[in-house]
């Protein structure tokens, strides 16, 4: 569907799409989002969708917005957990570009992140002298014309060797709430529940939708056997977002990240700063961060299995082959009663389903849809009816 995002335009001010109940607008060149909101059938601004759940910051070196990557990978035979080359896709210079490649079927625009990521500080990067992989991001319509589809094709491209993917994660910056009436502000919250994980944009709008961006995968013959590379496995905190605001990353891959996590850092803070150093009150800094107390530092936490600290879901990597991709897409959509709509968060997704117990409160749309829940590990989900009345007495 190349051609048609050309018919609509792809010069500046860059492309615009209608695509399942929402309105984009990408900026030229990044082709990061721009503006997201609802449609209104055709994209004429009106009071209906006068805001965006993505700010509109244009693009910059360092800046991230909704559409943006990072990655860490090393060889798959290194022997530390704690050496990664880092990859951004704001790691370019300003006008850089991601060029358009050809899209098919539901694709309305993809293009090659790699040239930006290439660009990315060659100082964090202790292995490779450009980046190994190819990374092509594309736009789709997703298949029951519900949302659209934002997936990232992650191709190694060494002519021989594996690479473990430590992390990787989409950008999903907030709306700055303080330069907005009170019916443009947004609200995005995550929940890391790994395949059932989400983030929903929330605005306080009487019968306004509710955006989500949840995990998806294409057509499974066995969605229980496999995980979802979209899942939600983290939800970082950018520290290495250099243009302010509060950015936050939808993690889906965090092992390398949970090593340094684990020790109370994370990159580019892995060492107190030389101007705090040089002061000499911390004399034995362990983290990067200064505590309140006499000279101690923020100390670093248990992040055992049994430490009350460690992440919410297991960290983990993928190793890739020569030659091999791994794709990993989001979709985002909407949810037409607010954030208690659970229909669509996990369309199809032929998961065990839930019932409240007579006696309960659950949302009025549980008793039409079925919940989501997995079992733990080597744990059956027992499903049981509810006690009739007689049977209760």
């Amino acid at each position: 569907m190349l051609a048609a995002a050309s018919a609509i335009g792809l010069a500046a001010p860059g492309p615009e799409f209608d695509v399942g109940g929402l309105h984009i607008k990408l900026w030229p060149d990044t082709f990061t989002v721009r503006s997201l909101n609802v449609s209104t059938g055709g994209g004429d601004f009106t009071g209906a969708n006068n805001f965006t759940f993505v700010p509109e910051h244009e693009p910059r070196p360092g800046c991230h917005g909704l559409g943006d990557v990072t990655l860490r990978v090393q060889p798959v035979d290194s022997a530390s957990l704690r050496d990664w080359a880092f990859y951004s896709s704001v790691g370019g210079s300003a006008g850089d570009a991601a060029p358009v490649v050809n899209g098919s079927g539901s694709v309305l625009v993809a293009n090659d992140l790699t040239p930006l990521m290439n660009a990315s500080d060659q100082t964090v990067n202790p292995f490779f002298n450009e980046i190994p992989v190819r990374v092509v991001r594309s736009y789709e319509a997703a298949p029951d014309g519900h949302g659209f589809i934002m997936r990232f094709n992650i191709t190694n491209t060494l002519d021989s060797g594996a690479l473990r993917i430590g992390a990787f994660g989409l950008s999903m910056p907030a709306v700055d709430a303080g330069a907005k009436t009170i019916e443009q502000s947004v609200w995005h919250d995550p929940h890391i529940g790994g395949d059932h994980g989400f983030v929903e944009w929330v605005r306080v709008v009487v019968d306004e939708s509710t955006l989500l961006a949840v995990p998806h995968k294409d057509e499974d013959p066995e969605p229980q056997a496999h995980g979802l590379p979209g899942r939600l496995e983290a939800w970082r905190p950018i520290m290495e977002n250099t243009c302010g605001g509060q950015t936050w990353e939808y993690t889906t891959l965090s092992e390398a990240w949970a090593a340094e996590w684990a020790e109370g850092k994370q990159y580019p803070y892995l060492y107190m700063s030389e101007s705090l150093n040089n002061t000499g009150m911390w004399p034995e800094p362990k983290t990067p961060w200064p505590a309140w107390f006499a000279h101690d530092t923020v100390p670093v936490t248990d992040h055992s299995s049994s430490g009350f600290s460690q992440p919410w879901n297991e960290p983990t990597s993928h190793v890739l082959e020569a030659g091999e991709t791994y794709s990993v897409a989001v979709r985002f959509i909407l949810a037409k009663d607010g954030p208690v709509h659970a229909t669509m968060r996990w369309p199809r997704r032929r998961r065990p389903e839930c019932r409240p117990s007579p006696g309960t409160s659950s949302p009025q749309k549980w008793t039409q849809h079925s919940s989501s829940s997995d079992p733990l590990p080597g744990r059956a989900l027992p499903v049981r009816k509810p006690p009739t009345a007689a049977s209760a007495k």
